[in-house]
């Protein structure tokens, strides 16, 4: 038949199947049917039944699919919830929970679920309401993951109309569940009340143009993750920090989707970064995000200001929750660099070259202000590294890059006292 040809097709693209599959079965008429299915396909499965208690005859029904399993010669697992007061979204959760620990106990290959074209629709037209992101209008995925439990959904374009053919073809019975039904229930209101008037209103079907929607926010996801590939968020000693100074819009709002879940911070983000905002702080939570010039900071640690003026030499120099240990080295060549980027000053380690003499180092003050507002170092950096002082004059700063010299070469760590506050 048709339907087990589809199913039978999107098997053959996910082989070699070495395992048995695990099928989400609630008995209805996708479950149902796709059990029939892979039964009839002579695909090794087990069912795996979870009963949310939310009606009274569901343990009878429970104990009727059990049967029903033990007739086909097909193993079947069942659980009830101990919580049947809960949400749709917690209903989900803990049924999942029941799948993992299966998958984990037990040795399968992917859980089968029976989503179908309609639930496509649904989920779709639910995330234009809540006002999703282009690349999330995508729905439900053929092909998807939980951890290490690869989750696949072979009947994601079939219509419920072909489903219920199947069933009376082969003369199935389903179990009836009126939550389906009920409206107190999302996921019954959209199907009864809301889809229905749309597509009566509209004057056609609206099913089809919003499942094509959902393909081509599939494509423009895909496009979009080859796209910010290299946005890789650079990890550092006071927290993480992403480049978008060179990044088109559109691909900064793909990657802030992906780390900032709260619209309305997203927003707030999104609008600084798009003006080209210059050390701006957004606190949010127990962190705190700055904007600057095209990057986003996300700080878990305030940079530590430099305490006070000391002669430089090798040792360590304390503030009540920072160590500044200072080394030297002879420069290794000419050619090679005198400072380091201030890119290593977040990953806490930076050196400068300096010609042999006496030093001192000293809090930063606005001497070098106009070369780092040139090399837009980021100023809520600047204080937590010294200047160079020689006989009370600035002669050198650690951030940006300056003439090579023979001579010493100095290396400052910063390391917190408390390292398990930073990671």
């Amino acid at each position: 038949m048709l339907l087990e040809k589809i199913v039978l097709t999107f098997l053959k693209e996910q082989k070699p199947i070495e395992k048995p599959l695990l099928l989400g079965f609630s008995g209805g008429e996708d479950s149902l049917t796709l059990a029939h299915c892979l039964k009839q396909l002579k695909i090794p499965f087990h069912l795996a039944h979870f009963d949310h208690g939310w009606r009274e005859k569901s343990a009878a029904e429970a104990q009727k699919l059990q049967e029903w399993a033990d007739e086909q010669n097909i193993p079947f697992h069942t659980k009830r919830s101990t919580h049947p007061e809960k949400n749709e979204l917690a209903a989900r959760e803990e049924r999942f929970e029941f799948f993992k620990n299966l998958f984990e106990t037990d040795s399968f290959h992917a859980l089968v679920l029976a989503h179908h074209q309609l639930d496509q629709t649904e989920t779709i037209l639910k995330r234009v309401f809540e006002g999703a992101h282009l690349t999330t209008l995508k729905g439900i995925q053929p092909l998807a993951a939980r951890g290490a439990m690869p989750i696949w959904r072979p009947l994601l374009e079939v219509s419920k109309e072909c489903i219920r053919a199947y069933l009376q073809t082969w003369t199935l019975t389903p179990i009836d569940d009126e939550t389906n039904r009920d409206s107190k229930y999302l996921r019954a209101r959209m199907r009864q009340n809301l889809l229905p008037t749309l597509s009566k209103e509209f004057g056609k079907e609206i099913a089809p143009s919003l499942n094509r929607l959902g393909k081509y926010s599939t494509r423009l996801e895909d496009y979009l993750t080859e796209k910010t590939a290299h946005f890789k968020p650079i990890e550092g000693l006071f927290g993480t920090f992403w480049d978008f100074s060179e990044a088109h819009p559109v691909e900064i709002s793909f990657v802030l989707r992906q780390v900032i879940p709260s619209h309305s911070l997203f927003e707030r983000i999104f609008q600084a970064l798009e003006k080209g905002a210059a050390n701006h702080r957004i606190a949010f939570s127990k962190n705190v995000a700055i904007i600057d010039r095209g990057r986003l900071f996300i700080l878990k640690e305030n940079p530590p200001q430099f305490p006070q003026k000391v002669p430089l030499q090798e040792g360590t120099i304390h503030s009540e929750l920072w160590e500044w240990k200072i080394s030297f080295s002879e420069k290794v060549s000419e050619a090679q660099s005198s400072t380091s980027h201030w890119e290593e000053w977040w990953k806490g380690k930076i050196s400068l070259a300096l010609p042999k003499g006496n030093y001192d180092l000293a809090p930063a003050d606005s001497s070098f202000r106009k070369r780092w507002n040139a090399q837009k170092i980021p100023a809520f950096l600047r204080d937590s590294l010294p200047i160079v002082m020689e006989k009370g004059k600035p002669v050198g700063q650690f951030f940006t890059e300056s003439p090579n010299a023979t001579g010493l070469q100095i290396s400052i760590v910063l390391v917190h006292k408390n390292a398990n506050v930073i990671h």
